[in-house]
């Protein structure tokens, strides 16, 4: 997703809040698809949960860093 942030959306208009639509759909995407996959339990969805807050965290901190330079 920061690829293709650095790469074609960072030129662009308003390049935050495309950022944000685009990774709020991969990330509603990705939550769908994981679920359908893991066993319903409470011990995997916490783990899921924390790999969720911990990827978006790493990507918007890198791209807000980058916002800031342009």
């Amino acid at each position: 997703m920061y690829w293709i942030f650095s790469l074609f959306i960072i030129n662009r208009n308003n390049p935050g809040l495309k950022f944000l639509g685009i990774n709020l759909l991969k990330d509603i995407f990705w939550i769908v698809i994981i679920l359908f996959f893991i066993d319903k339990t409470k011990v995997n969805f916490l783990f899921l949960c924390l790999i969720f807050l911990v990827g978006s965290f790493l990507i918007y901190y890198f791209v807000v860093i980058r916002l800031n330079k342009s």
